[in-house]
């Protein structure tokens, strides 16, 4: 596996899905077309097709996994966790083989027990939002750590987004109050508590709602639910979060990484709750986005209905931004505007780093993932397909 002699090796970023565009394409401003590619396996056609015609219209080379897998070797592979291919039947995750040195961007805050896994010591690097994160994946062997910040957010901090344009396209009336609504998927989505509390909102509010990628291709029973009480989804699943954040005066989420985005930009901020969520499988009562309750309003089945109240009580928002300010410095890098470009040297730092030698890489990988026990992990890791995650 490896690139004729005359060409370099190439960084390249492993993309599953092509919402994951939006948390790359920042850092990729600041890399030289020439220096990496783009590898996908996308979930479905319509994936592979937008991420092909992304980095067409930018000048990116991206190549689908089976043009690439067992016949090139990169130097260096940036993914969000080593399961954005899947795995062969040995239970070796496909991304292993790809490339020399691993680099992980976090993609979340949420859900502690899948972000601070052990598997993270397959990286050699894993760029971080901030102290959180840091303090989390302290208990690594391997893996070193770098705090950068949110990436995916700087161009909105460097005044790169037209929210009036955002707004027109989107339809909201300028005299109504915009309210976003963020559900995971899974056991800790939202959606079948409040579905009909949120859709009551449309008589007041402009609203918005983007569900989870995997919730639109894989919960046709919760699609249903939410056409059936009215509401209209956003029609690209892949629009990027942070545009919608910026036109929106409220937002609602759940569980996962979303309110730590209304968190970074400043955003009034209801937390929707489950009974369930210190005991699942990937928070735990030690997962900041359950954490987050201990500062931020939030409420569950029982008070649903007081949903609207909430919106309209001033004095509940009143006190919340100095909340907000106080999470936003303990779990990110002050970097907003900046956090790509050092994400973006950090890569290029490890990439031009002296190359480990094939042996290394593989045990660290095989201490990892060892067949056969892996069987008993993969339970632990996740569901049918864990590339969503």
């Amino acid at each position: 596996m490896t690139r004729s002699t005359d060409q370099p090796e190439k960084i390249i970023f492993a993309v599953q899905m092509a919402e994951f565009i939006n948390h790359y394409k920042n850092i990729w401003r600041h890399l030289s077309p020439e220096e990496f590619e783009i590898v996908f396996a996308g979930q479905n056609p319509e994936d592979s097709s937008e991420i092909r015609q992304f980095a067409s219209r930018h000048g990116y080379v991206a190549r689908a996994l089976n043009e690439v897998e067992g016949k090139v070797q990169y130097g260096t592979v940036v993914s969000n966790h080593p399961f954005v291919f899947g795995q062969h039947a040995h239970f070796m995750p496909r991304l292993a083989v790809l490339g020399h040195k691993h680099v992980r961007l976090m993609y979340s805050l949420g859900k502690a027990r899948w972000n601070f896994s052990n598997w993270n010591d397959v990286y050699d690097l894993v760029l971080t939002f901030g102290p959180f994160h840091e303090k989390g994946l302290g208990h690594l062997e391997s893996a070193r750590t770098r705090q950068v910040g949110y990436p995916r957010f700087d161009h909105y901090f460097r005044g790169e987004i037209d929210t009036r344009q955002v707004a027109t396209e989107l339809g909201l009336e300028a005299a109504r109050k915009t309210v976003l609504w963020l559900p995971t998927w899974a056991e800790l989505s939202s959606i079948d508590t409040f579905v009909d509390s949120i859709a009551a909102l449309n008589e007041e509010f402009n609203l918005l709602v983007k569900v989870h990628p995997l919730t639109a291709t894989r919960e046709p029973a919760r699609m249903k639910r939410l056409a059936n009480a009215g509401i209209q989804t956003m029609a690209d699943i892949n629009r990027d979060n942070v545009e919608l954040f910026a036109v929106a005066d409220f937002v609602l989420c759940d569980y996962g990484g979303s309110a730590f985005g209304a968190i970074y930009m400043d955003k009034n901020l209801l937390l929707l709750n489950s009974e369930q969520a210190e005991s699942d499988e990937y928070t735990g009562n030690q997962s900041m986005d359950v954490q987050l309750r201990s500062w931020i309003p939030n409420i569950g089945a029982e008070r649903k209905n007081e949903l609207a109240g909430m919106l309209r009580d001033d004095a509940i928002w009143a006190d919340q931004g100095g909340k907000r300010r106080h999470i936003e410095q303990k779990v990110f890098a002050p970097n907003k505007g900046t956090a790509s470009e050092v994400a973006a040297q950090a890569i290029r730092e490890l990439h031009s780093a002296k190359r480990p030698s094939q042996s290394d890489v593989a045990a660290r990988w095989k201490q990892q993932f060892p067949p056969p026990g892996m069987v008993d992990r993969i339970k632990f890791l996740g569901r049918k397909v864990m590339s969503g995650k």
